[in-house]
């Protein structure tokens, strides 16, 4: 296994932009999609292309070579229009068990999503924050 290898879970907006500038950086960087046409994109910034869909269960083609590297970035995204409120627990737990039988060291969670109400204009990261959304609500478990 290379030493700079990097795998990004998720190369939509805020992943795609973090594995180009890793490969800038001389990185070997592995990257994931869900959506075959898209893995072109991946393929002309040198990132190594992975279709790779976590549900439940993550599933596609070479996930132990995805998950072949020291550092993941994590970065699916946490859908408020789903109608189980926990699925999005669900794909991380399932990321989480293919990590375990992983050779990966380190993981870096990039969310995108805000969990602060939006009545909220100023807070503090030590400030206890309860969500108002069920989909949310499961985020209190992993505090």
């Amino acid at each position: 296994m290379d030493p700079r290898s990097i795998s990004v879970l998720g190369c939509g907006w805020l992943g795609l932009p973090l594995a180009q500038h890793l490969v800038s950086l001389g990185f070997s960087v592995k990257g994931s999609l869900t959506e075959r046409d898209k893995l072109i994109l991946l393929e002309q910034s040198k990132i190594v292309p992975f279709l790779i869909t976590a549900n439940s269960q993550i599933s596609g083609k070479d996930i132990n070579s995805f998950f072949n590297s020291k550092i993941l970035s994590l970065n699916i995204p946490f859908r408020r229009n789903l109608k189980d409120p926990t699925y999005y627990k669900k794909q991380v737990d399932a990321v989480i068990a293919s990590v375990k039988l992983s050779p990966v060291e380190f993981a870096i969670f990039d969310g995108s999503t805000s969990i602060y109400l939006e009545s909220v204009t100023k807070t503090l990261e030590n400030v206890l924050v309860e969500p108002d959304h069920p989909r949310l609500g499961c985020l209190r478990k992993w505090r």
